[in-house]
């Protein structure tokens, strides 16, 4: 995947396994995008959203996986775990000295304005996703060579911002199950800026 296609992972989901065309990709909002990076459990989640599809293809066996919420968060992740594989290729390029920083710059500069642009929740969620975070011993390897790669281009939030938005995205998500209630993206993202 290359750097000009960076933008797409925050706009779509793909499903490359899908016959016809019209499912393969689907529009992600950004409360999905919240809640698939921020998801503790997501073995848990495909196996509930393998149960949801099952219920779906009832009388209707052409069922996209498009129409399962856990398909399209799982789906979501794929994507940025493949993007995030790259990112750390990059770092070990870069650490063996095979790419110049001046000229990488010039690569990590739409990806950092990209990020500076997104809501607080979710550039919080997605630094925690990939790493850029302060003060965090439980970091993957991945998530430590995105952390080079990006230090000193942009500014990383602390490990407890991470866990304070994690809990009130659980917070909502229970909130929303236990009320069977359909929130839209905006008062969802109010939610998760709103509750202390």
């Amino acid at each position: 995947m290359g750097f000009a296609s960076i933008p797409r992972l925050l706009e779509y989901s793909q499903y490359p396994t899908e016959s016809k065309s019209i499912n393969k990709f689907v529009a992600v909002e950004e409360k999905e995008l919240i809640s698939a990076l921020s998801e503790q459990d997501s073995k848990a989640a495909i196996k509930e959203g393998k149960k949801n599809y099952q219920n779906l293809q009832n009388g209707n066996p052409d069922t996209p996986l498009k129409n399962v919420p856990q398909f399209i968060e799982a789906a979501i992740r794929d994507n940025f775990d493949r993007f995030l594989d790259y990112l750390q290729q990059i770092e070990v390029m870069r650490e063996s000295k095979i790419i110049d920083e001046h000229d990488l710059d010039t690569y990590l500069e739409p990806w950092v304005e990209i990020i500076d642009k997104l809501k607080d929740t979710t550039r919080v969620v997605l630094f925690g996703y990939m790493g850029l975070v302060e003060n965090e011993d439980s970091l993957t390897g991945i998530q430590k060579s995105i952390g080079k790669l990006f230090k000193g281009k942009i500014e990383f939030v602390e490990a407890e911002q991470v866990r304070q938005a994690y809990s009130k995205i659980f917070c909502v998500k229970q909130a929303s199950q236990t009320n069977k209630q359909v929130y839209s993206e905006t008062e969802i993202i109010h939610m998760y800026d709103t509750i202390n």
